[in-house]
């Protein structure tokens, strides 16, 4: 390919940079001065447009697939996969988001840039496919003498058309459980590459499993182990490990008691509430009466709301509720104390991102006044829907299974119990929802699926 480095432009090469030049079956690629060279020599009152098709970007021919060009005012490059798809990348993104050594270090592949070096309008003048039909080189009139590097593979996993964008919210959508929750081998998940796979595909996809046939001898720990393959183990203020859910005299928790507990989500006044939870009944003798857990999508319920009553879906997205932990009469005193709307959503698509349900831990509402019977009306109708949901999951763990559930998708709850002389035993930990996701994504690529980890109520826009 040739290239034409610091000339002089004549009057007539001037002329051709405002008519564009015929298509031809190859077009070369101009290393050309800064666009300041250019000013002095442009007609008064002209208007810059750029080397329209003067400076096209692969030397292959039009309408091949892959054909890609800049357009007329160095803003994008336009690639044209196939009859159908057209991707376009702008100027300043392609800035950004350079992947030649300089712009990321290659051993941890961190941005090395810094925007403020770089102009705020670049402009492109080249764009060229390496003779690897893969790589491509890009340069701006701005800045000549950084080389951009990326690929056409890098480009396509990363296009933002809304076709492309809708693709990947596809991907990205969770599933509502049908069935029953399925359970899993403890010993097929821990030594089964495909099984921990699949068992992390249907944890992410539904949000709640079971493992099963855990071994009973020395299972004071397995819970940890459990949870330490789906990411490091989250502290609480109940714990920098695990927990013990068990009746006490002096509970600090409900959970702690005999007690029912309606749905909830655990720790909802944190900033970051626990990802996963898990609950491994190490001890539930026959004689103790009720006890039995059960499990709701909410996410499915707050579909269902939006559908149902739409005014009132509306209301949980914008009108904040209190949760809170205050509790001072325990070894370590509570404060804790966040404010949030119920559900949150996507600003553009409006799918639902996260939504946040924990009635015993519901603080003071502090809104405005006009906004209070509005609240008040839309929470009944949500916890009417809950309360009588045909999506509900209900069990009775046996002491060598685990409940594995997403506690920000999944709420959950227990009927009240009596002991007569026996234990109910429980114990538990958490794992932060980004640690698990990423544990998933990882698999999925180490595997080769070619899936992506779906949304996991994290307030994710994915």
């Amino acid at each position: 390919m040739n290239v034409i480095r610091n000339f002089t432009p004549s009057a007539r090469l001037l002329k051709n940079l405002h008519t564009p030049f015929p298509r031809q079956t190859c077009q070369l690629n101009l290393c050309l001065p800064k666009l300041s060279y250019w000013r002095p020599f442009l007609r008064k009152n002209s208007v810059w447009n750029g080397p329209k098709n003067f400076l096209k970007t692969s030397a292959k021919p039009i309408g091949m697939k892959n054909d890609l060009e800049i357009d007329h005012d160095g803003s994008q490059v336009l690639i044209q996969w196939n009859e159908s798809e057209l991707s376009k990348y702008h100027s300043i993104w392609l800035r950004c988001n350079c992947q030649c050594d300089k712009c990321i270090q290659a051993h941890s592949g961190q941005k090395l840039i810094d925007v403020m070096s770089i102009p705020e309008k670049p402009t492109l003048c080249s764009a060229v496919i390496q003779p690897d039909g893969n790589s491509v080189h890009l340069q701006w009139f701005e800045e000549p003498d950084h080389v951009g590097v990326v690929t056409l593979d890098w480009l396509k996993k990363n296009c933002y058309s809304q076709q492309a964008r809708s693709n990947r919210a596809d991907m990205c959508e969770y599933k509502f459980l049908k069935g029953d929750i399925d359970y899993f081998d403890y010993e097929q998940v821990s030594s089964c590459k495909k099984t921990f796979l699949r068992y992390l595909k249907y944890l992410n996809e539904y949000g709640v499993c079971i493992i099963d046939r855990i071994p009973t001898e020395n299972d004071e720990h397995k819970v940890i182990e459990i949870a330490e393959r789906l990411g490091p183990i989250q502290s609480t203020l109940y714990g920098s490990q695990r927990f013990d859910v068990k009746t006490e005299e002096r509970p600090i928790n409900i959970a702690y008691s005999s007690m029912g507990i309606e749905y909830h989500m655990d720790l909802a006044y944190y900033e970051s509430a626990p990802g996963i939870q898990l609950l491994h009944c190490v001890r539930f003798d026959d004689k103790v009466v009720g006890g039995e857990s059960f499990f709701l999508d909410i996410f499915y319920v707050v579909e269902e709301l939006r559908n149902r009553f739409p005014v009132e879906f509306e209301t949980l997205c914008t009108v904040p509720a209190t949760f809170q932990k205050i509790h001072f009469k325990r070894e370590n005193p509570a404060a804790f104390q966040y404010q949030r709307p119920h559900i949150n959503v996507h600003p553009v698509t409006r799918h639902i991102t996260a939504v946040t349900w924990s009635p015993p831990f519901e603080g003071i509402l502090h809104v405005r006044e006009e906004d209070v019977e509005p609240y008040y009306r839309a929470y009944r109708r949500l916890a009417q829907l809950l309360k009588y949901s045909d999506a509900k999951k209900e069990l009775r763990l046996k002491r060598g299974q685990c409940a594995v559930f997403n506690n920000r998708r999944i709420v959950h709850g227990r009927k009240a119990f009596e002991l007569n002389g026996g234990q109910r035993h429980m114990k538990g930990c958490y794992v932060n929802i980004d640690d698990f996701k990423s544990t998933v994504q990882v698999e999925h690529l180490k595997q080769g699926t070619g899936e992506l980890a779906r949304r996991v109520g994290n307030q994710c826009l994915f």
